[in-house]
């Protein structure tokens, strides 16, 4: 059945190792999710990290590609943007998950939410600065 329990794709693996008795090996990003299948009761993270690219028609306004950084909780997803030669944030992005779904109007630099964006902001940096590039690798 359905499930609201935040989980990343990283997670798929160890708990295809568990499930098939296979030692996991050392290093590995994700946490087995074995144990949510017998129990819909047991808590997931409380936030997934993604990354992703926007090129072609989906790049930014200036037809630059950009690589999106995001950080999604039970109730808020954030994204950072940036150019793939720059350090510097091009746009960011604040969706309150539990108001809108379909993340249709961003929040960002709104006040009322300037505390909530302040702190995903900060997971995220943490985050990408901890296992992240941030500059996405060359197509060949």
């Amino acid at each position: 059945g359905k499930r609201s329990q935040i989980v990343e794709s990283v997670d798929i693996y160890p708990t295809l190792c568990d499930l098939a008795g296979v030692p996991k090996p050392d290093g590995l990003a994700g946490e087995s999710l074995a144990g949510h299948i017998g129990d819909a009761d047991l808590e997931g993270k409380p936030h997934a990290f993604s990354q992703f690219l926007r090129h072609g028609i989906w790049g930014a306004p200036d037809g630059k590609e950009a690589m999106g950084y995001t950080i999604r909780t039970k109730d808020w997803r954030y994204v950072e943007w940036f150019h793939s030669d720059k350090t510097e944030i091009i746009a960011k992005e604040l969706y309150d998950i539990t108001s809108q779904g379909l993340e249709q109007v961003n929040l960002s630099g709104m006040p009322v939410h300037q505390e909530i964006e302040s702190s995903l902001a900060w997971l995220l940096t943490e985050y990408r600065g901890k296992v992240l590039p941030l500059k996405p690798s060359k197509r060949r």
